[in-house]
């Protein structure tokens, strides 16, 4: 499992501060997830206060263009 951002994210960054592998980047106001290091923990989830993280299954995540896409 891997964490996905949806739209509703605010770019507040509790998600980004609460990353112990540093996974979580917010730019342009938005929480961006590096799938490659994020561990699927779920310890964002827990700080985020608009709801906008969700675990998703690795085999939903794709890549296009150098982005992580989830289906």
């Amino acid at each position: 499992m891997k964490c996905f951002v949806d739209v509703s994210c605010t770019g507040c960054g509790l998600c980004e501060n609460s990353c112990n592998y540093m996974a979580i980047e917010v730019c342009g106001n938005k929480a961006v997830v590096d799938p490659q290091k994020c561990s699927g923990c779920g310890d964002c989830l827990k700080n985020c206060p608009t709801d906008s993280l969700s675990l998703v299954a690795e085999s939903e995540w794709y890549q296009l263009n150098g982005q992580y896409l989830w289906m």
